[in-house]
C-alpha cells in the first residue's frame, strides 16, 4: 500500500509540476495576449480617430459637393440663358446681314443713280457750253439785226424828208443775218442772260404789223419780215426752254447732292 501512495504521490508531483509548467505557459500566453490587446485597442483606438477625422472630411466634402451640386445648377442655367441668348443674338445677326445686303444693295443703287446723276450733270455742263457758245453767235446776230435797224432808220428819215420811196434791199449783211436766222431756229437750247436777250429781242421790233411805216411808203421783202417774225419766236422758244433746262439742271444737282449725302452715311 505504500508504494501504491508513494507511486500515486509521485505521480501527483508529476501532474503539479506539469501544472505549474502549464500555468506559467498560459500565463505568458496571457502577459502576451493582453500586450497584443493593448496593442490592438491603442490601433483601434487610432483608427477610431482617423475614422472620426475622415467622417468630418467626408461631412465637409459632402456640403462641399452640395454647393458644388448648387454652382453647377446656377451654371447650367446660365448656360440655358446664354444658350436663349446666343440664339437670339444669331437672329439679330441674320438680321443685321440682311439689312446690311440691302443696304449695300440700295448702295449699289445709289451709286448707279449717282453716276447717272453725275453723267447728267456732265451733259448739262456740256449743253451749257454749247448754249453759251450759241449765245454769243445769237448776240451776234442780234447785233448786225440792230445795225440793220439803224440803218433802215436813217433810211426812213430820208424818205421822210425828201418825201420818196424807197425799197429795202438785202444786202450781204442782210444775207448773212438770215442764214443766221434760219441756223438759229434748229437750236434746242437757251442762253444764260435771258433778260438781255428779251431786252435785245424787244428793241427788234422795228416794223408795224403789216410791214410799212405810216411816215412814208416802205417796201419791205417778205423774207426780212419772216426773218424778225422768226427771231422773235426763237427768244420766246429759247426763253421757255431756258427755263425748263435751269429747273432741270437744279433738280439734278439737288438730286446728286441728296446722293452724296446718302453715300457718305452708308459708309460710316
Amino acid at each position: 500500500h505504500i508504494e501504491d501512495l508513494t507511486q500515486e504521490k509521485f505521480s501527483l508531483q508529476r501532474a503539479l509540476e506539469a501544472s505549474r509548467t502549464l500555468a506559467k505557459s498560459l500565463a505568458a500566453e496571457n502577459s502576451s495576449l493582453t500586450d497584443s490587446y493593448n496593442q490592438q485597442r491603442s490601433v483601434v483606438n487610432e483608427l477610431k480617430y482617423d475614422m472620426e477625422k475622415l467622417q468630418e472630411e467626408i461631412k465637409a466634402q459632402l456640403a462641399e459637393l452640395e454647393s458644388l451640386k448648387m454652382e453647377y445648377t446656377n451654371a447650367r442655367l446660365e448656360c440655358n440663358a446664354a444658350d436663349e441668348h446666343a440664339k437670339i443674338l444669331a437672329s439679330e445677326v441674320i438680321s443685321l446681314e440682311e439689312k446690311a445686303l440691302r443696304l449695300r444693295s440700295n448702295e449699289l443703287k445709289l451709286e448707279r443713280h449717282l453716276e447717272n446723276s453725275e453723267a447728267e450733270i456732265s451733259f448739262f455742263k456740256k449743253k451749257m457750253s454749247s448754249i453759251e457758245k450759241e449765245h454769243q453767235d445769237f448776240q451776234s446776230t442780234i447785233e448786225a439785226l440792230q445795225e440793220e435797224k439803224r440803218v433802215l432808220q436813217s433810211k426812213l428819215r430820208k424818205a421822210s424828208v425828201t418825201g420818196k420811196p424807197f425799197d429795202v434791199t438785202k444786202n450781204p449783211a442782210s444775207k448773212d443775218m438770215s442764214t443766221s436766222t434760219e441756223d438759229l431756229i434748229s437750236i434746242d437750247a437757251v442762253t444764260d442772260d435771258r433778260e438781255n436777250i428779251s431786252n435785245d429781242a424787244s428793241s427788234l421790233s422795228l416794223l408795224p404789223e403789216d410791214g410799212q411805216f405810216e411816215a412814208a411808203s416802205v417796201y419791205i421783202p417778205p423774207d426780212q419780215m419772216r426773218m424778225i417774225q422768226n427771231i422773235n419766236c426763237l427768244i420766246s422758244e429759247l426763253t421757255l426752254e431756258k427755263e425748263e433746262l435751269a429747273q432741270a439742271f437744279s433738280s439734278e444737282l439737288s438730286q446728286s447732292l441728296r446722293l452724296k449725302v446718302l453715300n457718305l452715311i452708308l459708309d460710316i
